[in-house]
């Protein structure tokens, strides 16, 4: 990574398959990810909804704001248990020579034992969670702008 490569040396190494190292862990991680997401973000969504009944007569919380918090919290969720799997990802794309899934977790597991639950997640949570919170921000504002004017009073914002 430090010396100086141009692209056709790195191509000579590797061939055009190197380029795509770790896509298939990649699509899985990804894809395990949101379904992850998704269900958490709805959780944590009608939870603090629950939780904002019980104190209607004290706190009125704006539903954008429940919603910008459940989506970190839901990154929070999907981050951590997907940790190993990204770290794995992380090592199929950087080695040189090309191991299994299940050689690379064996290793990772005989080398870091529970610390694999906890490593780089610190900087893997903070990315997760302010992008989600990003994210969800503008996601429900731009369902909120884009409602046709009819169904303007069925909605709950």
């Amino acid at each position: 990574l430090y010396e100086k490569q141009t692209d056709k040396d790195i191509k000579s190494q590797i061939s055009f398959k190197g380029f795509y190292r770790g896509y298939l862990i990649s699509t899985f991680l990804f894809s395990l990810t949101s379904a992850i997401w998704w269900p958490s973000y709805y959780f944590y969504q009608r939870q603090m909804l629950n939780i904002e009944i019980m104190f209607a007569n004290h706190i009125s919380v704006p539903l954008l704001v429940i919603q910008c918090i459940a989506g970190p919290l839901s990154s929070f969720t999907s981050t951590i248990l997907t940790n190993p799997i990204d770290i794995c990802r992380t090592r199929i794309q950087v080695e040189q020579n090309r191991r299994r899934v299940t050689q690379i977790m064996y290793e990772l597991w005989q080398e870091e034992r529970f610390n694999i639950f906890t490593k780089g997640l610190t900087a893997r949570l903070s990315h997760s969670c302010i992008y989600s919170l990003l994210i969800i921000f503008g996601y429900e504002t731009v369902k909120r702008v884009s409602l046709k004017q009819e169904y303007q009073g069925h909605v709950r914002w």
